[in-house]
C-alpha cells in the first residue's frame, strides 16, 4: 500500500508545478497521519478488549499478558455478645434489673419490672417487732420481744448490762485488783479482792534466818559465841598476844620477838635474829647478866613465859 502511494506521488511530482507539489505533499502527509491514527486506535481498542477485569496489559502490541489480582481475605466477623433475656421474678439479678425478689408484684420494695421502689406510706403493714424482719424504725429484730438479749422488746439495740464483780470466782472483774479464787485474806489477795501488803516479819532469834533488826543469827540464843542471845554482834574478848612485834611469827619461835623481823634472819646462827643482834654479838642471854642495850632482862635461862623471854626481853 505504501509502495503504491510513493510511486503515485513520484509520478505526480514529475508532471506538476512546484505549487502543485506542495499542495500534493500536504495531502499525502494528512493521509498518512489519518491512517496512522486509525491504526493506533485499533491497536489500543484490541488491547483493552483482551485485558480481563482487574488485570493490567504488559505489552502494548501483539499478545497481551496480565497479572492476576491477589485475593484479599476479609477480617473475621466477631458476633456481638449474646445477652440472655432478662427475666424479672426469677430471684437472679440480671441487667438492667435493680432488684429481683422472686415475684412480679409491686409494692414490696421491688416492682413488677424489678426496679427499686420507694416505700409509700401504705405499701407495707405496720412494723412488727419480733418477726425477724428489720423494719424501720427498728434497730434490730431477733425474732422475740424479750429484752436483755442485746435487742430489746421494742427492737432497739440494748447496751450490755453492767458486769457485777464476784470476788472469788477466779475472774478479774473491775474494780477488783485481784481474784485468787477464794475470799480468804492474808494470802496476798483480800476477801474483798484487793491486793494485800505482805504482813510484817517478826524476827525470831535463833532460827538461822537474818531478819531485821537482827545483826546476826547463829542458830542459837547463847551469848559469848560472837552472836548474843538477842542476835546482836558481840565484841570479842581480849586475846592474849602471842606475837609482840606483829611480824606473823609466834613469840615462842620468833628469834627476835620484840622487833619486827618476819624473815627471822640469824647470820651468826646464835638463835638471835640479826635485828636484835646487830649492836653486840657478845652478849649472851641466860647468863644472869643483863647486857644492854640488847637485853632488857636476864633470868638465867632462855625459856619464855617466865617474865623474861628467851631473848632476854621483858614479857
Amino acid at each position: 500500500m505504501y509502495k503504491v502511494l510513493v510511486q503515485n506521488c513520484w509520478t505526480a511530482i514529475k508532471n506538476i508545478s512546484m505549487e502543485a507539489i506542495i499542495m500534493f505533499s500536504l495531502r499525502v502527509f494528512l493521509s498518512i497521519f489519518i491512517t496512522l491514527s486509525i491504526l493506533f486506535k485499533s491497536t489500543i481498542g484490541l488491547a483493552l478488549a483482551q485485558t480481563p477485569a482487574g488485570g493490567c496489559p504488559t505489552t502494548l502490541y501483539g499478545s497481551v499478558s496480565y497479572t492476576a489480582p491477589v485475593p484479599v481475605t476479609p477480617p473475621p466477623t466477631i458476633p456481638p455478645p449474646v445477652i440472655p433475656p432478662q427475666v424479672c421474678g426469677n430471684m437472679i439479678l440480671e441487667v438492667p434489673e435493680q432488684c429481683d425478689d422472686g415475684n412480679i408484684l409491686s409494692g414490696d420494695g421491688c416492682s413488677a419490672t424489678c426496679l427499686l421502689e420507694g416505700r409509700p406510706p401504705l405499701a407495707f403493714p405496720l412494723q412488727v417487732c419480733g418477726n425477724m424482719i428489720l423494719e424501720a424504725p427498728e434497730q434490730c429484730d431477733d425474732g422475740n420481744i424479750v429484752g436483755m438479749d442485746g435487742c430489746s422488746s421494742a427492737c432497739t439495740v440494748e447496751m450490755p448490762p453492767p458486769i457485777i464483780p464476784v470476788c472469788g470466782n477466779m475472774i478479774l472483774e473491775a474494780p477488783e485488783q485481784c481474784d485468787d479464787g477464794n475470799i480468804v485474806g492474808m494470802d496476798g489477795c483480800s476477801s474483798a479482792c484487793t491486793v494485800e501488803m505482805p504482813p510484817p516479819i517478826i524476827p525470831v532469834c535463833g532460827n538461822m534466818i537474818l531478819e531485821a533488826p537482827e545483826q546476826c543469827d547463829d542458830g542459837n540464843i547463847f551469848s559469848g559465841d560472837g552472836c548474843s542471845s538477842t542476835c546482836t554482834v558481840e565484841i570479842p574478848p581480849p586475846v592474849y598476844n602471842n606475837d609482840f612485834d606483829n611480824d606473823g611469827v609466834n613469840n615462842s619461835v620468833d628469834n627476835c620477838p620484840s622487833v619486827y623481823n618476819p624473815d627471822q634472819a640469824d647470820s651468826n646462827l646464835n638463835g638471835v635474829g640479826n635485828v636484835c643482834d646487830t649492836v653486840s654479838s657478845n652478849h649472851q642471854c641466860g647468863n644472869h647478866v643483863t647486857e644492854s642495850p640488847m637485853e632488857q632482862c636476864d633470868d638465867g635461862n632462855t625459856i619464855d613465859g617466865d617474865g623474861c623471854s628467851c631473848t632476854c626481853q621483858i614479857e
